[in-house]
């Protein structure tokens, strides 16, 4: 029971704290039953961690509990994990329910999580914050509940941001459970087996491992489509036209040929590709959609982006390299790029470096300052290009900058005197440590800075 304790108070109270007297009484009642089970204890604690420190709310959830049952551990856990998802809000509980998507073990990155539930509808703007803040403190709000776990946090200059979480095989059997009775996704992960009854009218269908979908099955009413894996086959997009959401992950057998009909999907507010090689270029219809918001993760060089998706102000387009890749320079015209990471800096001709400055309506940047002898001659040219572009995204809507620097760039020659400030971005010549450390003293809510040297814990991978 002492470990028990120690595990409850440690998620609910500052490590100075003691439980109040009145508490103590009832917070044992509560861990009976959770009959010593570690999930089940952080989960109730996500559950208290949202109320008052009032002994008639703590009564409340213990109630809320059931008997305790010492030989059906599992019983236990469904009880307490039930009674943590009906004490979400109804907005939260739809979040928690979309992550029966994934498939068990999945790395689920913050950033395409967020995007999902836009994408979907599921996210409203809440006190005069943005989508994607608020659809960050719907993704926070989860992981103070324990509903799902941090996977990856960014640690840069001792950063605390959670980068990817994952959800625990008994909580992500609950939701799955609960998604397909309440009809919320339909999962296929084998040849022929549909999960749950196939003349179920299908909202959000996930193909995973060798899913197929089968002939007879209806989806024309889909709003959301999500592939996993390369062995999944890949469906003919004709019949699905209501599609909100298409996400390709880790899919190198879609092949230019399967987006054959995309334009025709006019509620289409969010396309994934993540490391689908196979795809050579995206359709130029596409730039008929609107408010569509392209992501490309893993982009090697290899998909062509037609110029008219490039001057489409309504297409927001994210691209994610690899930090080694010398993309073309069309990518520096795409007007609607908001998020760029993964960009070496030698790597690129220093056309491509001049015309990111142009690039008004980005919003993050990750570049990486590795191997200053790749562009021969031309290297010095490219920091100072890089060094222009940098200051005119400051200025405009750049709202967090991420860099990595090799050992042998002159750091000297990189941050000559004068500053730059626009959404918590500052250089100036005391080096990269003196501006991690100013960006963090003048830092508004919505900027960030980041930097590291290669190897450093904050540096990209």
């Amino acid at each position: 029971m002492m470990q028990s304790r120690q595990l409850l108070y440690t998620r609910l109270l500052k490590s100075e704290e003691k439980c109040p007297l009145d508490l103590e009484e009832i917070s044992g009642q509560i861990l009976e039953k959770c009959a010593g089970l570690p999930l089940a204890i952080v989960a109730i604690s996500g559950v208290l961690a949202v109320k008052t420190s009032k002994k008639d709310q703590w009564e409340r959830v213990r109630d809320s509990i059931g008997p305790a049952l010492r030989d059906s551990s599992i019983e236990t856990m469904k009880n307490i994990i039930s009674l943590s998802y009906f004490d979400l809000p109804p907005n939260l509980r739809t979040c928690l329910l979309y992550l029966s998507i994934f498939p068990k073990d999945h790395t689920i990155e913050k950033e395409n999580l967020i995007r999902r539930w836009i994408g979907e509808g599921f996210i409203h703007k809440q006190g005069g914050r943005s989508l994607h803040e608020s659809g960050e403190l719907c993704f926070n709000e989860l992981i103070n509940r324990s509903l799902i776990q941090t996977a990856e946090i960014d640690g840069a200059f001792g950063g605390h941001e959670v980068k990817s979480c994952r959800v625990h095989d008994t909580i992500l059997d609950f939701i799955v459970s609960k998604a397909v009775e309440e009809n919320f996704v339909t999962i296929i992960d084998a040849p022929g087996f549909v999960n749950p009854d196939p003349l179920n009218k299908i909202r959000r269908l996930s193909l995973q491992h060798n899913g197929e979908i089968p002939p007879d099955l209806v989806v024309s009413h889909a709003r959301s489509l999500h592939v996993f894996g390369r062995n999944v086959k890949i469906p003919s997009l004709s019949d699905f036209r209501l599609l909100r959401v298409l996400d390709f992950e880790e899919c190198e057998q879609v092949e230019d040929d399967d987006l054959a009909g995309i334009d025709d999907f006019l509620h289409l507010k969010y396309l994934r590709f993540r490391n689908a090689h196979s795809v050579t270029e995206l359709p130029e219809e596409v730039a008929r959609l609107q408010n569509l918001e392209i992501d490309i993760h893993g982009y090697s060089g290899m998909m062509e982006i037609p110029e008219i998706i490039q001057q489409r102000l309504v297409c927001y387009v994210t691209v994610v390299s690899d930090g080694w890749t010398t993309l073309p320079d069309e990518i520096a015209n795409i007007q609607g790029l908001r998020v760029l990471e993964g960009l070496g800096v030698y790597d690129q001709s220093t056309e491509f470096i001049k015309a990111l400055g142009s690039l008004n309506k980005l919003r993050k940047l990750s570049i990486t300052f590795y191997n200053c002898q790749a562009d021969g001659d031309n290297w010095e040219e490219n920091m100072e290009a890089a060094i222009s572009s940098i200051y005119k995204l400051g200025q405009a809507s750049l709202e967090c900058l991420h860099i990595c620097i090799d050992e042998a760039v002159p750091l000297s020659f990189m941050w000559p005197s004068g500053t730059c400030h626009r959404g918590g971005l500052h250089h100036d010549g005391s080096g990269m440590d003196g501006i991690a450390r100013q960006t963090r003293e003048t830092e508004p809510s919505h900027g960030r800075y980041q930097g590291g040297r290669r190897g450093d814990p904050g540096s990209p991978a």
